[in-house]
């Protein structure tokens, strides 16, 4: 099974060596602009972040996408034919990082931390 990662702007390094460890039996390529019909051509499943616009079209033994975010918006488009699977990773390291920023956004607001951010800019 060929996977690609679209984990750009990260490094898909890290990725890369998780799913190896798990997965020996994967083919994982990179996702990069110049990848030709040929690769593309033998892609099942994408993983990532977000999906290039045009790309699932070029794909088409394509037939998951997973998202690696808290949601799949970023990986719909137009091009996606209609038995490809999408879903999301589930993961508690995820969602207690989602919480943490929910609250710090929260107390962002409450605390009026804008405002301190403009006179800190302001030198006042």
């Amino acid at each position: 099974m060929r996977v690609l990662l679209l984990t750009e702007p990260m490094s898909a390094a890290p990725f890369v060596a998780a799913i190896s460890a798990l997965a020996p039996e994967l083919e994982l390529v990179e996702y990069r602009s110049s990848l030709g019909a040929a690769e593309l051509a033998n892609i099942d499943t994408a993983v990532g972040w977000r999906m290039p616009h045009g790309l699932a079209a070029r794909m088409p033994r394509l037939g998951w996408v997973c998202s690696i975010a808290a949601g799949v918006e970023k990986l719909l488009q137009s091009g996606l034919a209609p038995h490809v699977i999408v879903s999301r990773i589930v993961d508690p390291e995820q969602a207690a990082g989602i919480a943490q920023f929910v609250v710090t956004m929260v107390l962002r607001h409450a605390r009026s931390l804008e405002l301190y951010e403009a006179q800190q800019r302001q030198r006042s």
